[in-house]
């Protein structure tokens, strides 16, 4: 008896001591979750919010659920503000604002990439945003780069996407040998493996594969993030290319849609893919779809393009409708809905600094976030000039290819056209 009343005051003392650490826990932890959920929101509380806001996202697969989820959750939190949605085809958004816009109509907010922004500036109807309104210290500076147009800027970051090696992971596992069952790390070890019979794809395009160059050295954009192209890397990375596509079950081919639906019927083990892609592929390929580090060498890493979708406003908006709007967008943006948008897609690159993931339990995700922080951010002030550059670029790239022109001077023409560009600017400023 007098043991049976020890355990129970001992357990008891233990239960007291729980108690109190949590209440400490509770004391210290609370303002710092306080400051996280309140140090986000916006000046106008939620009760003086009220309006309408017309809101056209893209009709892209889970991208278009996750957008209205969160543009009702924006609802719930303010009662008295409507949102009328509307989900239209990514590639026919600008035009059907830019139509509406000119007639004083149209979204007040739509959410686009933002390498739409030079030419809906030029149209003169978007709405610059008071960068005061605005904490831009939340945000990866890559995706800044592309809100900033002209000195002004003209958007929220949402969410980034850009390239990545998938990979089937089944296809790893039946391999007896250790290495083989890992993604390989450099340009020689996905050679070696396509070698072995575990198939490699890539999109075969001067912008799908411009992530190669920077690992021979290559570049478009100094450190400065001034255009100083510097293309003998761009010749090595072809002449790799070129050398790659000979070899057993490596296939470099233009049609995107063809190696797609050949690595989600399981016909390739390795596929440079788009992180956009990766929704589709895992309704496919389930958890045997998993995603690497694009391989790299010790000279230099990959350096994929980032796309980054933004919202943007219409110039005619409202002053109440431009508050609304910019509520909206940090409510996107802050790392609850961030953190949502990953879980609910697998494939969504946030663009708020603070949202934490963690490895162990989103892989995917974290493996696109590593990704994303070494892709090029093309400046806004330079997307007109990089689609003439994506353009000429594809030429060049698709006569080196075949043989028709070296490698080397295929980077020599390409170098000269950008040159030309550029010295014509400076006459002009002259």
């Amino acid at each position: 008896m007098q043991f049976l009343r020890l355990r129970v005051k001992t357990a008891w003392r233990s239960k007291k001591i729980r108690v109190i650490i949590s209440l400490l826990l509770l004391f210290i932890l609370m303002p710092i979750f306080l400051y996280a959920c309140f140090s986000d929101l916006p000046n106008q509380s939620s009760e003086q919010r009220q309006g309408t806001l017309l809101v056209w996202y893209p009709e892209e697969g889970n991208l278009t659920e996750v957008v209205g989820l969160g543009l009702q959750e924006f609802e719930k939190l303010n009662p008295q503000v409507t949102i009328l949605e509307q989900a239209i085809p990514v590639d026919k958004i600008p035009e059907r604002f830019f139509k509406q816009s000119q007639s004083g109509l149209g979204a007040s907010v739509i959410l686009i990439f933002s390498r739409n922004i030079p030419r809906l500036v030029s149209q003169g109807v978007l709405g610059e945003i008071d960068q005061n309104n605005l904490d831009l210290s939340i945000y990866y500076p890559p995706t800044l780069k592309q809100v900033s147009y002209q000195g002004k800027i003209y958007g929220i970051p949402l969410g980034s996407r850009t390239n990545v090696l998938c990979y089937n992971q089944k296809k790893l596992q039946v391999s007896p040998d250790p290495l083989l069952k890992q993604p390989p790390t450099s340009l020689g070890g996905l050679v070696e493996r396509a070698r072995k019979g575990y198939s490699v794809g890539i999109v075969s395009s001067f912008e799908d594969t411009f992530w190669g160059m920077a690992i021979f050295g290559g570049y478009l954009w100094d450190d400065q993030g001034r255009l100083q192209p510097r293309l003998d890397g761009w010749a090595k990375w072809l002449e790799w290319l070129k050398f790659a596509s000979s070899q057993p079950n490596f296939i470099l081919n233009r049609q995107r849609e063809l190696l797609h639906d050949a690595f989600a019927g399981g016909r390739l083990t390795y596929y440079v893919c788009n992180s956009i892609e990766i929704a589709d592929l895992k309704n496919s390929l389930q958890d045997d779809l998993r995603v690497a580090l694009l391989p790299q060498e010790t000279q230099g890493k990959a350096a994929p393009i980032l796309y980054t979708r933004v919202m943007v406003f219409n110039r005619n908006n409202s002053d109440n409708e431009n508050s609304l709007g910019l509520a909206l967008g940090k409510f996107l943006s802050n790392p609850e809905q961030q953190l949502q948008a990953i879980i609910q897609t697998e494939s969504f690159i946030p663009t708020n600094r603070r949202v934490q993931i963690e490895g162990n339990l989103l892989p995917l995700e974290s493996v696109l976030l590593q990704q994303s922080q070494n892709a090029v951010a093309v400046p806004l002030d330079d997307w007109e000039k990089l689609n003439k550059i994506l353009e000429e670029g594809e030429f060049w790239y698709e006569r080196a290819i075949a043989g028709e022109i070296s490698s080397s001077a295929a980077a020599q023409k390409l170098t000269l056209y950008i040159q030309s560009g550029l010295d014509q600017e400076v006459r002009k400023i002259n």
